[in-house]
């Protein structure tokens, strides 16, 4: 009988982290083992609230063995923390990747590494001897700082604190800079080094807009190996991230856990990406070919699925016998996708496969326990190794999932995650028509079983229910692995950016487990307000305000730190500091 790994995943953006968990199956499949993987699908903006009802679905007795990725529940941190005491009380063994509270079990990606590998190659490839590094924040014991901070000493480079320009994590920082240098506040670099791929290619259309040539007057480079750093008018000098070998280790250590010998695994040696924002991209580019067959495939399936009126189809059906009809000549949308099947709960851990795509139209429905995933005859192809389960719900209602198997490691895609809005807009459609019910599902909350303690595996109390309780004054915050509480006094801010939430002090930065909206709603009644899109700022600490030509405004805070405030919040900034 075959083995099974459950993959715990939150949402999957197109980046190098998509690539944790195709690492982990493509390890387990090498050791023998299935995958199953949960996770939402991605549609976060339109009214979609209950997707980690999900989770809810998730029986860990019928798996092996579990992979969190905490790192992908980027906004959803509290969620994470709940799921993986799921996971400690079911007594099945399990690795993260990412931060964990719980288990000594944990994987993050050496950006150490990434950042000395990139610094090098300006300095030697390109004789750049005064390098800025935009982004991050102070005293954040950043990997990526501390990386930057290595490479200059290895050269003998100075590497003063101005040389040090924190921003934060978003783009904001590269509009600032653009125009300190363009107006000579700032002395001019040979190159800026951006903490990440996004900053840096906001810095070379910033530099652009302020009449500063990227590369003939700064070189620019970023990190990760982020999509948005092949674009076609400027590509970004980037670090390509061996993002399978962080999952393959994940999954390497569980099948150790599991009382297994391991073999090491390779880790791909750092490759820099040359692009043309640092001159050198045009001997090392990539082949043409390559590019146009990725973009005529794309267009392809665009075509495609712009032609098969899929909308017209699914959102005027009249009974749910039409369903199969229009799946079963509508699954060549998605490409590399196996099997394909759409199951709808009906409560009492019921749920009914109302398609598979492995079934003859001549199939009926089958009503199942929805914590199997698929149906006794779901199997059928037996070179389907990896699944994945993602849910179908809209409008704030669960109405069930649907399962992609693929044969060989793969997540979801732009065209699958399409169809399931697609399939969970016409349900909800055809329930306000015929009057059926979304089945409500149980809170997520822990539940006791006999437990093994494995190596790295922490202690949790019985009486353990999601993150401990805070205090009117206090909040959780995680520091190297270590939950420490945090006075509300203290704070500086809190900033978002992509996967994260930091709350900023003057003794450094801290992750804590929610987003910026939830904490905005927990800092009403204190004196906390929004200034920007990725910054809650604590007011009491601003010390000074200087007004900017372009109708903004810094604060500046009582360590001497700078936050600009956003045209959209400049005038109840103003308000509030009286100014």
């Amino acid at each position: 009988m075959k083995k099974t790994i459950y993959i715990i995943a939150g949402q999957f953006k197109n980046d190098y982290m998509d690539k944790y968990v195709t690492g982990a199956m493509r390890k387990a499949n090498e050791l023998d083992y299935d995958t199953v993987t949960f996770s939402m699908s991605r549609y976060y903006r339109t009214k979609t609230n209950c997707e980690k009802d999900i989770y809810k679905l998730i029986d860990f007795s019928k798996c092996d063995g579990v992979i969190l990725n905490a790192e992908s529940f980027y906004e959803l941190k509290n969620l994470a923390a709940t799921v993986e005491q799921r996971i400690i009380l079911s007594g099945k063994p399990y690795t993260v990747i990412g931060a964990s509270a719980y288990t000594d079990n944990y994987f993050h990606y050496p950006y150490f590494d990434d950042m000395v590998t990139m610094v090098n190659h300006l300095i030697e490839e390109h004789g750049c001897r005064k390098i800025y590094c935009l982004g991050d924040v102070p005293d954040s014991q950043s990997s990526r700082i501390e990386g930057f901070k290595a490479a200059m000493k290895a050269h003998n480079l100075p590497c003063p604190q101005s040389y040090l320009l924190y921003g934060g994590f978003w783009i904001d920082c590269a509009e600032r800079l653009a125009k300190d240098i363009a107006r000579e506040i700032i002395e001019k670099p040979d190159a800026v080094m951006c903490i990440n791929d996004q900053i840096a290619n906001a810095l070379v259309r910033a530099f652009y807009r302020n009449g500063i040539s990227v590369p003939e007057d700064v070189l620019v480079a970023g990190l990760d190996g982020h999509p948005c750093a092949f674009n076609y008018e400027l590509p970004i000098t980037t670090v390509m991230i061996d993002g399978e070998h962080l999952g393959k280790t994940a999954m390497n250590r569980l099948h150790e856990m599991m009382g297994n010998e391991i073999d090491l695994v390779p880790i791909k040696k750092n490759r820099v990406k040359a692009g043309a924002s640092c001159g050198c991209g045009a001997r090392k580019s990539r082949h043409i070919r390559s590019r146009i067959e990725e973009a005529n495939e794309y267009e392809n399936y665009t075509m495609y699925y712009r032609n098969s009126e899929i909308q017209e189809k699914l959102y005027h059906i009249n009974d749910y016998s039409e369903l199969p009809i229009i799946l079963d000549n509508l699954t060549y949308l998605v490409p590399n996708m196996s099997t394909f099947s759409v199951s709808l709960l009906r409560g009492q851990n019921q749920a009914e496969c109302l398609f598979h795509s492995s079934w003859s139209n001549g199939d009926s429905t089958v009503k199942f326990d929805y914590r199997d995933i698929l149906p006794p005859n779901g199997n059928m192809d037996s070179q389907v190794r990896n699944t994945h389960v993602v849910p179908i719900s809209f409008n704030e209602k669960f109405y069930g999932y649907i399962t992609a198997g693929y044969h060989q490691p793969n997540v979801y895609n732009e065209f699958l995650q399409k169809f399931i809005r697609d399939i969970s807009i016409a349900l909800d459609i055809y329930e306000r028509h015929s009057g059926i019910n979304a089945v409500s599902l149980p809170e997520l909350k822990p539940e006791r079983a006999t437990t093994k303690a494995y190596p790295g595996m922490k202690h949790i109390d019985e009486d353990h229910d999601d993150m401990p309780e805070n205090d009117s004054h206090t909040i959780y915050a995680l520091k190297n692995g270590t939950l420490a509480k945090v006075n509300f006094d203290n704070i500086l801010y809190f900033e978002a950016y992509e996967k994260k939430v930091n709350v900023v002090l003057k003794s450094g930065a801290y992750e804590v487990r929610n987003t910026l909206s939830e904490l905005e709603e927990m800092m009403q009644t204190k004196n906390y307000m929004r200034v920007s899109k990725s910054i809650l700022l604590n007011i009491d600490k601003v010390a000074a305000i200087k007004p900017e030509t372009d109708r903004t405004v810094v604060a500046v805070l009582a360590n001497k730190q700078e936050v600009r405030v956003s045209r959209r919040y400049a005038k109840e900034f103003k308000d509030r500091m009286k100014f």
